[in-house]
């Protein structure tokens, strides 16, 4: 499951993602802590894996102040 560290207004706010983990779930957490506070870094880290989309993770302006990445020395893998 998902696993989110709370972090201070300077920090960024990260949430912790596993294989089989819904990314459209994630997208729809980061867009709602975005909207909360606006001056929040989001970032989401994906661990190693692969992660299987049954349709396609659709992201628009709203998500351009979000970060996606590979946990470090990690390599994640969205695959569909």
């Amino acid at each position: 499951p998902m696993n989110q560290a709370s972090a201070a207004p300077s920090t960024p706010q990260v949430l912790v993602a596993r294989p089989g983990d819904d990314l459209p779930l994630l997208r729809d957490w980061a867009r709602a802590a975005r909207a909360a506070d606006p001056a929040r870094r989001v970032e989401i880290e994906l661990e190693g894996g692969v992660y299987r989309l049954g349709s396609p993770l659709v992201l628009g302006p709203e998500d351009s102040h979000v970060t996606w990445r590979s946990r470090p020395g990690e390599r994640a893998v969205i695959s569909g």
